[in-house]
């Protein structure tokens, strides 16, 4: 009896409440009528969709939209007749009219009784905001520039996201909207600047398909990789923009550096003689190859390419040091192969002749490195010490001697 009453009391609570939403609804339309607190307008529909009896309701979300609209067509003409107003405002209620609709269009769509679907206002909403995407995509970029990248992904996304949404399925903007790839390459930038790797990525399928724009978007992608500490998809979007970029200052650096620190030599020999055959004299790949030389114990090879970079370019340090440190390992090579042999005391001496002139060749290099790096302690303090030992220069032996000390003293 109980139940029956309060089914009863819910019963006639509901036409009471149907009635006020229909109030409701009426003053937001008579609000939006005048275009004045439109707002308000806003704020008593986006009240009754707080409420579960109503927040599929599709005149409410349709009384939301149009004051939506009307916000924006009110904004919209104070910014044409140069009338002080807030930019952000326009774009963001820009945001809330494509949002409200694209909901209002997901309950209107529903198939009927008969499984038919019958939007009743797709068509006229899709026309109106087709027309304003656009503020959607520069709405992004006014964000992005004020560093707000988080509002500016937001906007992004929504541009997007009208490809997926079927309001604007007769649009198809997957494949005829031509600023596709470059909203999802400036929300590739936002999500770089905020570390969201898994954000930066998400964009990558639309982004790349802008060519004027893929070393940009394939170094977004590379990082984010690199972020996951996913070193296989890292390595293949660097080899991709290498072979796409070859003379891009982003990939070639890093991937050398990948297979270098990887103990890759066969690989990273690989991918610079290509880089020198898109460009010989090219420095930055002749010092990457006489690296690789020296690593892989080739030294005379990397020695005329030394020489080489020498003729093009007599500054830059490190040229200096692997010019130099081949010298030295041929010559500690070779007195390691003295040491073993049992050779004959002319021959001794002929060796130790040599070995003395690999030291003397060697010298002149990693003391120019010294000059021009000199606060890489460790890369020359330790090789000119054994120079200095081997040719007797007292002097300068002790002077590495005193800095060796007091560099392994400032470490502890």
């Amino acid at each position: 009896m109980r139940m029956n009453k309060l089914v009863l009391v819910v019963l006639l609570l509901i036409p009471i409440s149907l009635s006020a939403q229909k109030k409701q609804i009426s003053q937001a339309q008579e609000i939006i009528k005048s275009g004045k607190n439109l707002d308000k307008a806003e704020a008593m529909m986006r009240k009754l969709l707080r409420d579960s009896l109503y927040k599929e309701n599709p005149k409410v979300w349709n009384t939301l939209t149009l004051s939506l609209q009307k916000q924006y067509e009110q904004a919209n003409e104070k910014l044409f007749l140069k009338q002080a107003y807030d930019t952000t405002a326009l774009f963001q209620v820009t945001k809330r009219w494509f949002m409200a609709a694209e909901s209002l269009d997901s309950i209107d769509a529903r198939p009927n009784s008969k499984g038919v679907s019958q939007p009743r206002y797709r068509r006229e909403n899709a026309d109106m905001l087709g027309k304003i995407r656009p503020n959607l995509y520069y709405g992004g970029t006014y964000y992005l520039a004020n560093k707000k990248y988080q509002e500016a992904i937001g906007f992004y996304d929504l541009y997007l996201d009208c490809a997926r949404q079927p309001l604007f399925s007769s649009y198809d903007y997957a494949e005829r909207d031509t600023l596709r790839a470059q909203a999802a390459y400036w929300a590739m930038t936002a999500g770089t600047k905020l570390s969201d790797a898994d954000k930066v990525l998400s964009y990558l399928p639309i982004a790349r398909k802008d060519s004027t724009l893929l070393d940009r978007v394939l170094s977004y992608a590379a990082m984010a990789y690199l972020q996951k500490k996913d070193t296989t998809s890292y390595t293949s979007v660097l080899a991709e923009g290498f072979e796409k970029f070859p003379l891009s200052s982003f990939f070639f650096p890093r991937l050398m550096d990948y297979y270098e620190r990887h103990d890759m030599e066969d690989q990273a020999k690989e991918i610079v003689d290509k880089a020198l055959v898109v460009d010989s004299t090219n420095v930055l790949f002749l010092y990457a190859k006489s690296t690789v030389l020296l690593n892989m114990g080739r030294y005379d090879e990397c020695i005329s390419v030394c020489q080489q970079l020498l003729c093009l370019s007599d500054t830059v340090a490190d040229t200096y040091y692997n010019l130099g440190i081949a010298y030295f390992n041929k010559a500690i090579m070779k007195e390691k192969r003295l040491m073993k042999q049992t050779v004959k005391s002319s021959e001794r001496r002929k060796e130790k002749a040599e070995i003395k002139s690999l030291f003397e060749a060697s010298c002149p290099y990693l003391e120019k490195f010294r000059a021009l790096a000199p606060e890489k302690i460790p890369m020359w303090s330790g090789p000119l010490y054994t120079i200095y030992l081997h040719l007797n220069k007292g002097i300068e032996f002790e002077e590495i001697e005193k800095i060796r000390n007091e560099y392994r003293k400032n470490l502890r």
